[in-house]
């Protein structure tokens, strides 16, 4: 009998099996592609390729705007994609090597529970004292007629086009859709985001929802809010959306990307031969990442929102160390999340609209990136710094939009889990000229 059997080898499979191994248990992975799992094989590191790329023609834009005498010619997809399975590939081929190294087994092929203990991959059977499910989650297709025609594509499909679209529908206003929007209309595409609630980016604080329309637009990217969608049609050219509201409108493009969100992958897993409890929502759990059955656990995108991968990773590890009788918990509330549209998004803690719904008395402040050194000397003040405090000034909330806000946050997120009064930091010392002197600016305003 193997110590731990796990389902599904991303982030929260594989950092769970890397941690057991430290404790000496044996470990048996099993997924249907090599270790790595959704972000690393179609989503964070592939979409991150190629904002790398977006990145460098905006920046051969804005030399260009500032009188450089550089050109450049269109996209070259094929060197792209080129460049994107090395990144993928490389990243994958060291997974798999720390996973052999620490001693985990790993079978490719799909795997489902049978009963509580026992396992079945490729017509062997597997014997578990624990188990870990971490399956990961998919792309959400909306039931909308004509959603299958070829030329309506998820984001797991736009990875493998031959030839850039001319035009682009993109159908969700979420992290998901406009990240593809930013990157592929920096790439010259002409692009449209269509959602059907009244602001992009919903779940962001609401001063980056408003900022966020406003950077689109600047783009060039048409953006629909509060349509309904009545059909997807193929057409000579391209393909085409009947719109039930905005008077029956008619939106045509090349392809259409419906960026709706992603669901816990809870099917196909024999789930109730286990007698584990799930919903379309996700695997249940409780603060252990125990299911209904205490020693079937599930970590990661399965057990639903928020689906981030340095998440998976910690309940991954939270469980190994469980089973080592070591306690680990997660410290939710501090955990930074990043949009990587142009510029960058990036947050940590509560929204204002939370902070608002809890009754919690509070303050903010917030610096337009102007005031920032390195943004004005690089051309790139568009922006701000937003946080949220309470009446001990304890952060509560932070929000930023700059260039590198993914990278800066991880500072703030640190203040924020240390759950002290901001003014105590006001003197810790930042190299200049920084975009982090942007937190610096913000301590000592207080």
């Amino acid at each position: 009998m193997v110590d731990l059997l796990i389902i599904g080898a991303g982030p929260g499979g594989y950092e769970a099996a890397l941690e057991a191994r430290k404790h000496g248990l044996s470990v048996t992975m099993f997924d249907e592609r090599p270790a790595g799992g959704t972000c690393l094989w179609v989503g964070c590191i592939p979409s991150k390729a190629m904002h790398h790329v977006a990145e460098n023609y905006r920046g051969i834009a804005q030399l260009q705007a500032l009188g450089q005498p550089i050109t450049v010619g269109p996209v070259d997809l094929k060197a792209l994609w080129a460049q994107k399975n090395n990144a993928v590939h490389t990243l994958a081929g060291d997974v798999s090597s720390l996973l052999q190294n620490a001693g985990v087994e790993v079978k490719l092929g799909h795997a489902q529970l049978t009963d509580d203990h026992h396992i079945l991959c490729n017509g062997v059977l597997y014997e578990g004292k624990n188990i870990l499910l971490a399956s990961g989650s998919f792309p959400f297709m909306p039931p909308i007629n004509g959603i299958n025609l070829p030329g309506v594509l998820d984001s797991n499909h736009l990875l493998s086009l031959q030839t850039l679209p001319a035009s682009l529908i993109v159908v969700g206003g979420g992290y998901i859709g406009l990240e593809w929007a930013f990157i592929l209309r920096s790439f010259g595409v002409k692009v449209t985001i269509i959602e059907v609630l009244p602001s992009l980016l919903t779940i962001a604080d609401e001063d980056v929802s408003k900022r966020i329309l406003v950077f689109a637009k600047k783009e060039g990217i048409e953006v629909l809010l509060n349509v309904q969608i009545g059909s997807f049609e193929k057409t000579e050219t391209g393909m085409k959306v009947n719109l039930t509201s905005d008077s029956g409108r008619v939106l045509e493009a090349e392809k259409i990307l419906v960026a709706t969100g992603r669901r816990p992958r809870v099917e196909g897993l024999g789930l109730d031969k286990a007698g584990v409890q799930y919903s379309p929502r996700g695997i249940v759990v409780n603060a252990l990442k125990q299911t209904s059955v205490p020693h079937i656990y599930a970590v990661g995108d399965c057990i639903g929102n928020p689906m981030l991968a340095h998440k998976a990773s910690f309940e991954g590890r939270q469980v190994a160390m469980h089973l080592a009788g070591i306690e680990f918990q997660p410290d939710y509330s501090a955990i930074p999340a990043a949009v990587f549209t142009f510029p960058e998004i990036a947050s940590v803690g509560l929204t204002e609209a939370d902070v608002r719904a809890k009754g919690i008395a509070y303050e903010t402040k917030r610096i337009p990136l102007r005031a920032n050194c390195k943004a004005v000397a690089s051309d790139q003040t568009d922006g701000f710094f937003k946080i949220i405090y309470d009446a001990n000034k304890v952060l509560l909330g932070a929000h930023l939009m700059a260039p590198q806000a993914s990278v800066v946050m991880h500072e703030v997120a640190i203040l924020f889990h240390a759950k002290k009064p901001l003014t105590e930091w006001k003197n810790v010392i930042h190299a200049h000229p920084t975009l982090s002197e942007i937190v610096q600016t913000m301590l000592q305003s207080l």
